[in-house]
This record gives structure tokens, sequence and C-alpha cells, in this order.
């Protein structure tokens, strides 16, 4: 229960929000004052600091809240804890106490008085102070204290230490932000960054005098500065005598830490008009230095990039970088006002940088083209995060994503159309079309395509990883260009620009840079700071139709297909050897249809919409038409290997990859896929897989044809499939080689989650299959025959899902029926349980496994019975599994020996336990920590049909049985298993007295090894199913 302080705290701060709302926009002030020294032995920090406050608002201020984000370290309760667990990240968990961080020895005082204050009860990493006296309107308050932090690892996330490199960042007590909505207490979180209040920052830091060390701030030092100046010196001649990185004895990067100095020195940093200070310290840093001139006022900036041996080669280049970034940025947003822009190579764990004031810290990048890319998108958030101080916890699109448009335009500016992979390895022989802006293009698309994207508008710690990155970033960055193409370059930074006057040191919300941007251009631009920020519809307009009216003039149709009515542009194409675009027209928006002329003397041959893909519509359907001909909406077709289809919205694109398989029956199979599905999922899919097997003599294989439907309702995505699959089995006992065809309709309806980042996922599946198979003869023929026959099947499926990494766990319930021409074959509800939990950090587990079993109809045929041991070839009757051996019942084949896992999963060949009636189940296997091979038991109780040959009639007899032995995992992607071997030990005598069947004759008694079982998921490693498991 909250302490009444806490309660009555809140409830002011509630009263106050409805009148501070309605107050004009102001903004506290707050000038920080530190003094600190490093000890490098025990990793702590030892500091003082200064505090004054100033209150700018209209109310007075009886209370302060206060930041101590390194408590966010201390333990896995924490906020960050959480969120590290929930995304996978099993560190935190598992990590031993000395690496944990905390800040403590804090004595606060207001004016040299002594306040009482104490930690919020659901966060230990904010503090609440309450004042001796109410801080009036105008007036400033001294807020001082010792503190000291124990400065937690390195790998955890962005304050922390690996060996002695040390980033030390979110560090000290620092107020929240109060404004016209009141307070904004944030507690430390990996997804979702900070909030702060703009002042003045005068830190002097205390360190062995070998560090060499970077901050936030103008460094006030002569001395140091003259250190770093002949450290660039240094680091200028090893890279022309080619000395860099330099290597140990071994001929490795030499990463060793020299011993740090029994000097110590003391550095000091100032800077006006910022919202937070970060410092690194590394005695292994090379160092190199340059400048800028900004293109507006001619001032020259200082450049210093610090990095260790590491990817020193890269790092060469990091000057031009920085140079070309602090130029673009002060170009297309506003002059940069520092004096300084750094970037540190450093060991962060949160992301690929972090940007600070003045300085960046970058992660491994692994080559020239990742080392730019973030270098450029950190050093930006020195405006958009930095100058432009909006609230990232809450709006995280306006710093990450507005960077992202500026990144993607720097890529455009410096590099033209030049390929990823050439930015990446230098010149390259594969000619993969795919600039930087056609990775957010993918970013997005991903989950947009899938119905699982999220609005940009919305707190970051809602957002799944990946929509975090491909809405937050790349949505964004995509969105600002398509608006910067729609207005034109010139008015586009005309509106930056007073964005960025009007703003600059200031909090903007998304209100603000709408209204600059829509009074600027003078242009309703509704569509995009309402529709394509704050919702998931998408652009979707599609040519309806093209009407030649005279030799010069055209009459174009186009449709809206129920997406936001953001501008789009109409391209007059003329067709030589490919189709050329000679003139562009851009049409406002609208929500339904619309016709207007184009004049044109050229002679177009089609009419493109978006060809050149200034906008972010995606469904490519009817996007071209020609102006003679027949079918004239139909798009030429390209065949390509590589299935990416970033710009097929001028051609069918039609992927080719060679295919290959075995099986018992058909031996080796070679063929080839044809398929239209790419990166992103399209509205109609289908893929055709024919092969020829080389047992069977025959055309054997596979095709679909999907149609996915997106909706805003509370199935947001339905998906329509024809499947249809054909190969061959063969009887033991019985010499044919028999085809099978499966064919399949299914629709699977996906179920609305209240947070797609936490709620459980649900979905229900219908399908309706055709089974044309061959089955023993029931007639006494020698030798014995199969005849053909045909069933048809109905299924319903419900599954539900949680998004827990620790404990994940699912419950399905299944529907079967099915019948052929003469009769009902089985009707059947199943309901299937699977539980994990992990408990160590190297992901070991221990799995359980809760089945039930109930059949309607009794005295039904052997295949459709429950099985201990689950389904195998003879008894997949629906033909939902992939089996080596399909109808190899002889235990000496090593092929029987496969397993599924379904109805009562025993993990052992044997053919002891049926039951047309009903079964109950339990399977646990667990892994042994520091084993190669775990354990597994199943455990089952069932009614098994029974022939009383005394009364020669059937009846009914419960049993218990139980199998127990040893499992290994030999194949694993992703910490998920492929391929898993079981040996049973111990088994329960009905299991124990099987016998081996041979032409459908129980005759002598399994082996040891003929009762090892094997799980082979070979759906997990289908190229055309990956897809669809990857989570949003």
């Amino acid at each position: 229960m909250k302490s009444l302080h806490i309660f009555i705290f809140l409830l002011i701060n509630l009263i106050y929000h409805s009148t501070i709302s309605q107050e004009k926009y102001f903004q506290q002030k707050v000038d920080t004052y530190i003094d600190v020294e490093l000890d490098d032995k025990k990793h702590f920090l030892y500091g003082f600091e200064k505090i004054v406050y100033t209150n700018n608002s209209n109310q007075n201020l009886d209370s302060i809240l206060i930041h101590l984000w390194p408590n966010a370290y201390q333990n896995i309760d924490t906020e960050l804890g959480k969120q590290k667990i929930e995304d996978g990240q099993l560190y935190i968990k598992y990590a031993p106490n000395y690496t944990r961080g905390y800040i403590d020895s804090l004595e606060f005082k207001v004016n040299s008085k002594a306040v009482k204050w104490k930690l919020s009860d659901k966060h230990i990493d904010i503090a609440i102070l309450s004042l001796n006296n109410s801080l009036k309107k105008g007036d400033s308050i001294e807020i001082t204290t010792p503190f000291r932090v124990k400065i937690p690892s390195g790998r955890f996330s962005r304050l922390g230490h690996i060996g002695q490199s040390y980033q030390i960042t979110q560090w000290f007590p620092k107020p929240a932000v109060y404004d016209v909505d009141g307070w904004h207490p944030l507690p430390y979180l990996n997804q979702g960054e900070f909030y702060s209040e703009f002042g003045k920052y005068d830190v002097s830091i205390t360190l062995p005098d070998n560090y060499v060390i970077m901050a936030t701030g103008d460094l006030q030092n002569t001395e140091e500065i003259k250190f770093l100046n002949e450290k660039a010196i240094q680091t200028e001649k090893l890279i022309a005598e080619n000395k860099l990185p330099i290597t140990d004895t071994l001929g490795k990067k030499d990463m060793s830490f020299p011993k740090s100095n029994t000097h110590y020195k003391t550095v000091r940093f100032i800077q006006n008009d910022v919202h937070d200070f970060a410092w690194f310290a590394d005695k292994r840093y090379h160092v190199l230095k340059g400048e800028v001139k900004l293109p507006s006022s001619g001032r020259t900036v200082e450049t210093w990039a610090l990095f260790t041996n590491n990817e020193a080669k890269l790092w060469s280049s990091a000057i031009e970088y920085l140079n070309d970034a602090t130029y673009y940025f002060s170009k297309w947003v506003g002059e940069y006002p520092y004096n300084h822009v750094t970037a540190v190579d450093g060991t962060i764990s949160a992301g690929g940088g972090m940007e600070y004031p003045n300085i960046t810290v970058i992660g491994s990048s692994g080559n020239k083209y990742g080392l730019e890319t973030v270098i450029i998108h950190e050093v930006g958030h020195n405006w958009y995060y930095g100058i432009l101080g909006s609230n990232e916890r809450d709006h995280a699109w306006m710093d990450e994503g507005l960077n992202t448009y500026i990144e993607i335009r720097y890529f455009e500016e410096k590099y033209g159309n030049q390929s990823i992979l050439n930015l990446s390895l230098g010149k390259s022989k594969i000619n993969l079309d795919i600039q930087h802006k056609d990775v957010h293009r993918i970013g997005y698309q991903f989950n947009a395509s899938r119905n699982y994207d999220q609005p940009m508008q919305m707190g970051s710690p809602k957002f799944t990883s990946m929509n975090y990155g491909g809405i937050v970033y790349s949505k964004t960055g995509i969105g600002f260009h398509y608006l910067k193409d729609y207005l034109g370059e010139e008015l586009f930074d005309n509106c930056m620009h007073t964005y960025f006057d009007k703003w600059k040191f200031k909090h903007p919300k998304p209100k603000d840079i709408a209204e600059v941007f829509s009074l600027k251009s003078d242009k309703n631009l509704s569509w995009f700071f309402d529709d394509y920020v704050n919702t998931t519809d998408k652009v979707d307009y599609q040519i309806k139709r093209v009407q030649k009216i005279n030799e010069t003039q055209y009459l174009v149709s186009l449709k809206n297909k129920k997406g936001i009515p953001g501008p789009t542009n109409i391209v007059q194409l003329i067709k030589d050897d490919t189709l050329n675009a000679v003139d562009q027209t851009w049409i406002e928006g609208f929500k339904k249809d619309t016709s207007f002329i184009i004049t044109s003397k050229k002679s177009p041959t089609h009419f493109g919409l978006d060809i050149n893909m200034n906008t972010t519509d995606f469904n490519f359907q009817n996007h071209v038409y020609r102006t003679k001909g027949i079918a004239k909406n139909v798009k030429p077709i390209s065949f390509k290997i590589l299935p990416y289809n970033i710009k097929s919205n001028y051609k069918n694109q039609v992927h080719f990859t060679p295919t290959s398989g075995w099986n018992f029956h058909d031996k080796a199979m070679l063929g080839i896929a044809f398929y239209n599905t790419g990166i992103k999922e399209k509205k109609n899919e289908w893929m055709l897989n024919p092969m020829y097997a080389f047992g069977s003599r025959q055309i054997v294989g596979s095709g679909s044809f999907t149609k996915n439907i997106n909706t805003n309702s509370f199935i947001p995505r339905i998906s329509l499939a024809y499947h249809i699959q054909s190969y061959h089995s063969k009887f033991e006992q019985i010499p044919n080689l028999d085809r099978w065809i499966k064919q399949e309709l299914s629709s699977d309806f996906r179920i609305k989650s209240n947070s797609l980042r936490s709620s459980p996922s649900q979905s229900i599946k219908i399908r309706a299959l055709k089974i044309d198979q061959y089955i023993p003869s029931g007639l006494f023929i020698d030798p014995p025959t199969t005849e053909r026959t045909t069933r048809y099947y109905g299924t319903i499926d419900y599954l539900i899902s949680n998004k827990q990494f620790l404990k994940p766990k699912n419950l399905r319930l299944s529907y079967v029926y099915g019948l052929d021409e003469s009769r009902s074959l089985v009707n059947n509800v199943q309901l299937t349980s699977n539980l994990t939990y992990v408990y160590n950090k190297k992901r070991d587990k221990l799995n359980i496994r809760l089945y039930g079993g109930y059949h309607f109809y009794q005295n039904i045929g052997n295949e459709f019975c429950f099985y201990l041991r689950g389904i195998q070839g003879s008894t997949d009757y629906l033909y939902d599994h992939i089996f080596l051996g399909r109808n190899v019942n002889n235990f000496e084949n090593t092929l029987s020996q496969q397993n599924t896992n379904t109805y009562g999963g025993f993990k052992v060949n044997s053919l002891a336990g049926k039951s047309d009636d009903w079964l109950l189940s339990t399977n646990i296997n667990t892994d042994i920590p520091g084993l190669p091979f775990g354990l597994f038991l199943d455990l089952a109780y069932y009614d098994e049909p029974l022939f009383m040959a005394n009364i020669s009639s059937w009846t009914t007899n419960h049993i218990l049985s139980y199998n127990a032995g040893l499992k290994a995992t030999l194949i694993q992607i992703n910490n998920k298993p492929i391929l898993e071997i079981y040996v049973p030990l111990m088994y329960s005598e009905n299991i124990g007295s099987s016998r081996n069947l041979t032409n459908a004759v129980a005759v002598n008694e399994l082996s040891f090894f003929q009762r090892i079982n094997f799980i082979f998921n070979f759906k997990s490693l289908n190229p055309f199913l990956i897809k669809k498991q990857i989570k949003p």
C-alpha cells in the first residue's frame, strides 16, 4: 500500500494538472554543478552535487521529484530489470551482485538545510524531496547532496564499465521535468529514453592522469587540451604508417588496459543550454581531431573521435563522418550552437549507439557503412533530443524518427543510388539494388504488411522490440521523406528551420511541430500529423482506369482503398527497353475515388502510381496502367532468385529457388520453387514447388495460394488459403507405391490483443481437408493390394499464447471431424497445454506438456485412435506432419523411430497404448545445467479397448503408463530445438512387453536401440514458414 505522503503528493499533482495544462508554455531552469572522483579499482564514483532549481511555473512547488537512475541496476524488480527479461535478455537476472549498480550516500539539503526525502514506493530510481518551504513562482532554491555510485557492468545498459573502460551516463541525482502537464517521473528503461530540464552544467572529474577523457561541454584545462592534441598527432602518425590497430605478441588486436598512474588529474567541462551530462574515459583511446565549417554562419566546430584498437581501421574515417553529419544537420535543421562534436568507441549494450549533448558513444559496427550510419544518427541527436528537447519517453518518433529522416537524406545526398553492399564491402559483384532508405522501408513494411504495426505516437515501453525500430525509426523516417517530396525540399526545409528556431532549447510536443509545418506550408497536413502519426492506417491507392481523350489528354481515375487520404503522384512512363519516367504530377489526397485530366505531349505508353516510391504506399497492386492494349493493368513479369520485393511496384516479381528433399518412398527429390512472397507480405501470395522424385520417378511437390486481409476490427488479420501437396507412400506388407494428395482450404483469424507487446496472442483456424489416399484393401487378395479412398475432414483450432520469455505457455483447443463417402470416421476434441520455465542464464528449461483427448465416436479405425506414442506416419490421417518414412512401421527401420510429440507424447517405440475413448497425459523434460543431455518423464492414464475372448466381446481397461529416460538436443536454432533424441531407460510393463511389427504381425521383442525416438522439427526449417513464425 502506498504511503499517505505519496498519495497526497499525487492527488495535489492531479488537481494542479487541470489548471496547469491550461497555462501558457513554461519550462523550469536547472543548473548543475558536480565534483566527482573515479575509483577505477573498485569501480565507484564519489561526488558532490549542487543544483540551482528555478521555478518558472505559475504554481508553488512543495516537492521536487529526483531521478536516481543508477538504482535501476540494483535488482531485477526495477522497470529496467522487468523490461530486459521481457525482451529475453537474461544477464541482468542472473548477474552476480558485484556487477550490479546503485547510488547511495545521499544527504539532500535545500538552501543548506536538511529536508525529508524518500524513495518512491514503486520505483527505487525515483526520489521525492519534501521542501521545508514552498518554492514560489520565479524563485530559486539550491539543492545539494553528496553521492556515491557503484558503476554497474557495461553489459546491462548505458551506464557501466567493461574493465577500466567507463561510460558514465545517467549517473547523478537529476530533477524530473515539471511542465504544463505536471511532473514527469521516468523510471530508467532500456527501450525508452529521457526527458530533462535545460540549464548549465559545470562538472569537474578527478581520475588517474593517463586516462583519455571526453565529455559534454567545453574542456577548461589547457594541459588536458594539449594532451589530447598530442594524442591526435600520434594517432595520425600511426594511421599514416599503417600501424593501426596495434597488436599484442600473439598478433591479435591489443585490447589490454595499461596500468593506471598513481598521479591524478582533475578536468573540468562547462556547457550552457543542455539537459544532460555524460563522460567517457579509457586509457586505450586513440584520438583523432578535425573541424567543420558550418554552412550558414561559417563558424568552425571541432570534431573529435576517440577509439580503441577494436575497430581502429574503420574509425580512421570517423572525422569525415562527424564533419559531414554536423554540416548536413546544420544545413537541413538549424545551426549547431556548441563548440565540439565528439564520438567515442564504447561498449554500449543499449543499441548500436547512444546520444548525449556534444558527445555520443558508438558500439561495434562491423563495417564502414555500419559505423557511418551510427555516427550520423547519434551525432544528429544533438539536434533531435539535444537542442529540440522533446519527451523521448512519450514521443520517441520526434527524436529517433526525425533523426532517421535526416540520416536517410544524408546517404541519398552523399552516395546517391549506391547500394548498401557497396557501402559496406566496397565495390561488390552482387547487384543488390537496395539503398539506405530501402532498409527503413523494409523495417516498416515487414510488420505493417502483417498488420502487426503500432502507431508512431505511443509511449516507448508499449512498443514491441521490432516495432520500436520499424515504427519509431523507420516509419517516421520514410514518412518525413514522403512529406518532403510532397512539399518540395525548399518549403520543407523552411518548415524545419522555423521549427528549430522556435523550439530550440525548449520542450516541443507533437502539436508544436504539426502547427509549424501546417502554418508555414499553408497546407492541410492532418493526413500526416493526425492519421499517419496517430494510427496504423496505411496509404493505399490504385489506378482504376486511364482513358485517352485525345492525342494530348488522358482521364486518369484513382481509387483510395480505405487508406490515409495523403497525397500521391502519377508518373508518365515511356517504354523502351525499360519503363522510363518522363513527368510526375502530385495529386492531393482524397478519401474515395477521384478523376483528373493529365495533359502530355510525350505520348506515354504507361501511367504509374508513385513509381519513384515517394509515398509510403506498399500495396503495389494496380500501380501501373497501359494506355493501349487489353488487360491494361497487368504488369510485366520479372524473374529474380533473391526474394526481396522492395521495388516491385512496376513489375510482378516471380522468385525462384532450387529445392531438394528426401523421403523413404520417393527417395531423393530435386525441383524448383516459384513464388511471389518476399520480405513483406502481399495481399495475394502464391507458391508452386514441383520436384522430380528419383525413387518413384514421378513429379511430386506442393503449392499454395493465400489471400491476406488486414482490418481495423476485433479480427485484425484474416488469411484465406488453399494448399495442395502430393507425394508417395507404401505399406510394408504391400508392394504398391501409392500417391497421396492433400488439399486444404483454411481460414486463419487473428484476434486483436490489448497490448501487442505484453497481452496474450489468440487465433482461430478453421480447415476443410480432402485427402485422396490408398489404404490396404479389405479383401483377401494374394498378393495384398491397396484401394483408393477419398476422405473429408474439418478442424477448428483455438490457440492462446502468452508473451513471457521466462515462463512461456500456450493452450490449444482442437476439434476434428472426418468422414468418407459412406460413414463418419472420427469426431474428437483435444486440449493441449505447454508450459516452460527458463531457470538459468544459459536458458536451460523445464518443459511441461499436458494433454487430454476425447472421442465422441468409439469403435473407430485404428488410424483415428489416440496413441501413447503420438501420431506416426500410419496414423497421420490429416497428413499434417512431415515423415521421412510415412507408413514405415517395422521398428527395425530407423525411420520408424520418428516421433511428433502429439497425443500421449510418449518418447518410445511401442505398440502399447491405444484408445478410442479418452486419454490423459503429462510429458515433462528438463535440461541438466552443464551437461549435454537432459531428463524426460511421460505419464498417461487412458481407456484402452480390450477383447475378451471368453465372452467374445470388447470391453475397456483403464491403464496407467509411464516412460522415462535421457534426452539430447542435437540441433537448435534461436534456442528452438530442431532435432532431439530420446533414450527410454524406464517404462511401464505394457510398454516393455511391446513387440516389433513385421508384416502386421507382432514378433520379437524390441531392442534397446529400437526403442530410441527422435523428433525432427522440419517446419522450422521451411523458408516459406519462417516469416510467419517471427514474432512482432
